[in-house]
């Protein structure tokens, strides 16, 4: 069976290469190659500026950005999951105290976008669903960019720019998150994809987290939370998957106890300084309004 599975891969990869190169020599040719530039050369004569081309670029990334992370949310609403945030640039949508806001995203990490979505219960298949979800991204940003290609291929003039330009963004996206295992210090989608499929401590690492947020979300409480998959958070050789343990520590003993060890926040400062800023300023902010909530002080 787990040669199947091998093999099932190994022909999945080539035909995505294979797709790429018939992409590549069909509708990347000089003929569409000099169709696309003629029609930049067409919003120049007809006095379309430089800004109004700088605002075609950020109208095709924000549109290809937009299809990649619906992918997610998409697949995530049809498992069940429960919407926790979507940005994008400045758009922030997120739920907060169980209602959806809108909002400004400050988050400087987040401007190239992201989706959360969370288990609502300890289902034993969240595994595969979560599997499901986060190869989900990359899958329609491939699909939206061969369609964008071939929508550009039969326009002409504006139209054959900005979705020929639309394509690139979203096969680029596709690469960003199938060939680099991380982005910065995040997993891509293609390698939380293997971690969530391929047994061993890193599959443990995220069945721990599905549990965790399946028994926190059935009450948004950390008394259903089992103690044992924190740890193995904490445990991990990851740096931002330990990080995320001690964070949840730091929560589950706030609840349980009212206060923390002294142990617990040393090692959650030791961790800070080795996680970008943005990343620390989002964990402490959790970390106040948890304390809010539990009617914490100080």
């Amino acid at each position: 069976m787990k040669h199947i599975k091998k093999i099932f891969k190994v022909l999945f990869a080539l035909s995505i290469g294979m797709g790429i190169f018939f992409l590549g020599t069909k509708l990347g040719s000089l003929s569409v190659l000099k169709g696309t530039v003629n029609s930049l050369d067409l919003l120049i004569e007809n006095n379309y500026s430089l800004f109004h081309l700088i605002i075609l670029l950020f109208i095709s990334a924000f549109v290809s950005l937009c299809a990649h992370e619906l992918g997610h949310l998409m697949v995530a609403t049809y498992h069940g999951f429960r919407f926790e945030m979507f940005v994008i640039g400045f758009l922030e949508i997120k739920r907060i105290d169980g209602k959806i806001k809108v909002g400004l995203n400050k988050n400087i990490g987040l401007f190239g976008g992201a989706t959360a979505s969370s288990p609502v219960n300890s289902d034993p298949e969240n595994r595969e669903k979560m599997a499901h979800i986060v190869i989900a991204g990359p899958v329609v940003s491939f699909v939206f960019g061969v369609a964008c290609f071939v929508v550009s291929y039969m326009m002409s003039g504006f139209w054959t720019a900005g979705f020929f330009i639309t394509g690139l963004f979203s096969v680029a996206i596709f690469f960003a998150t199938t060939l680099p295992n991380k982005t910065g210090m995040y997993y891509t989608d293609r390698k939380r994809y293997e971690r969530l499929t391929i047994p061993g401590p890193a599959q443990n690492e995220e069945i721990a987290s599905l549990n965790l947020l399946g028994h926190f979300n059935k009450d948004l409480s950390y008394k259903n939370v089992n103690i044992q998959d924190i740890q193995t958070l904490m445990h991990s050789d990851e740096m931002m998957t330990k990080y995320y343990g001690y964070l949840n520590l730091i929560c589950y003993e706030l609840e349980l106890y009212k206060k923390n060890e002294n142990q617990t926040i040393n090692d959650y400062q030791n961790l800070s300084e080795s996680i970008d800023t943005s990343t620390v300023k989002f964990y402490n902010g959790i970390i106040i309004d948890w304390k809010k909530k539990l009617g914490i002080l100080g």
